[in-house]
């Protein structure tokens, strides 16, 4: 299964899409259609498949990817997966790489949300809860000043760069499990979310 995203690597064992086809056609075709999963380290499916790599440089990466994966089921990555909480730090450690390979120009779409949601809806609702607030004496002007505008920038990057901040919560999910659910994303987000509010 070709994933880009849920953990990062090239390979996942089954992305969302897959499960909706595989159920759809067992659906359609009961009795008749079975669904197996392989693991990654015992596969040589992708090799055989004249063209299916782009270049010599994303066959490497599956090749280091079975490798690690061989690994895995070798050492401790069975009784890993069976504890009730895993946290995987390397994600912590490489998370320059991470973003960086997450990393996309901004297009038309990006722009005409920061002009419409950013700089339109959103800006008109901060504005007017400002207004409101220094109007009844509840907030000082400055505070409310520095709040908008900090709110403010928070949406017009967010937005911008939206593509790139999905792509790499995409790539943050398989940090933190909590048995058979990677909420690494979740997690990211939450703590972001703290930084930011206090």
């Amino acid at each position: 299964t070709y994933s880009e995203g849920f953990g990062g690597n090239l390979l996942s064992e089954m992305a969302p899409e897959d499960r909706v086809v595989s159920r759809g056609l067992i659906k359609r075709f009961a009795g008749q259609v079975r669904v197996s999963k392989v693991p990654l380290h015992q596969s040589a499916y992708f090799n055989a498949i004249s063209g299916y790599f782009e270049n010599e440089e994303e066959r490497k990466k599956y090749e280091l990817q079975k490798k690690q994966a061989h690994q895995d089921s070798e050492s401790d990555g069975f009784a890993r997966k069976r504890s009730l909480v895993g946290f995987d730090t390397n994600y912590i450690k490489s998370v320059k790489d991470i973003f960086r390979s997450c990393m996309t120009r901004p297009n038309r779409q990006d722009m005409f949300y920061l002009l419409t949601k950013t700089f339109g809806i959103n800006l008109a609702i901060r504005a007017a809860f400002a207004v409101k607030g220094v109007m009844h004496g509840d907030l000082p002007l400055y505070r409310a000043v520095i709040a908008t505008s900090w709110y403010q920038l928070q949406d017009i990057v967010f937005t911008i760069f939206g593509q790139t901040y999905m792509k790499f919560l995409g790539r943050m999910t398989g940090m933190l499990r909590v048995y058979n659910a990677y909420i690494g994303d979740f997690l990211f987000v939450y703590t972001q979310f703290c930084v930011f509010e206090f």
